[in-house]
């Protein structure tokens, strides 16, 4: 009954939800910035909102590591959503932050979620530099080429690249 983005967001999923069951809610990132909430309770605020929307994959995009890789580390102990990179790689503390992709399955077919970082991060943000932003492509190929077989029926490339280039790879990238 309340008003405000995210609980309008809230109330939209669950209207979807409550009319096809099957749906797949996804987050391209840069859930850590544009408002007064990220610089108050930095991710927290962030994490609680996936949660509570109980999204399907969330990628980082740039702003996740705009206060280095701590802040970011913090985000993803909290959320209960799988974070996607298969780009990234950052040194393990304890369990490993990402995963590259998940697969799901909705009315019998198996979808593949792909997580893929915006490879220009390091310049854009200022993540730890531990951290490594790998070549998308190479990253996708190895993905489907592993999703396929699997026996995925459906591979999402879920990024944080922008339209154009999210064309021009899927173009080069078949499956």
């Amino acid at each position: 009954g309340g008003s405000g983005g995210s609980v309008r967001l809230k109330q939209a999923v669950d209207t979807v939800r409550a009319a096809e069951p099957n749906v797949v809610l996804l987050d391209a990132g840069d859930e850590f910035q544009g408002t007064l909430f990220y610089t108050q309770f930095k991710g927290d605020v962030a994490a609680e909102v996936l949660d509570a929307l109980d999204y399907t994959a969330f990628t980082p995009g740039n702003h996740e590591f705009d206060d280095g890789c701590g802040e970011f580390r913090r985000f993803v102990e909290r959320t209960h959503v799988p974070v996607l990179a298969a780009n990234l790689t950052l040194p393990p503390v304890g369990k490993p932050l990402t995963r590259p992709w998940i697969v799901v399955e909705r009315q019998g077919r198996k979808i593949g979620i792909v997580g893929l970082v915006n490879e220009e991060t390091p310049s854009l943000a200022s993540p730890c530099k531990e951290a490594v932003f790998g070549p998308t492509e190479t990253a996708l190929r190895e993905a489907v080429a592993s999703l396929r077989a699997q026996g995925v029926n459906i591979v999402i490339a879920l990024t944080h690249l922008g339209l154009n280039v999210d064309c021009e790879l899927a173009g080069r990238v078949d499956g």
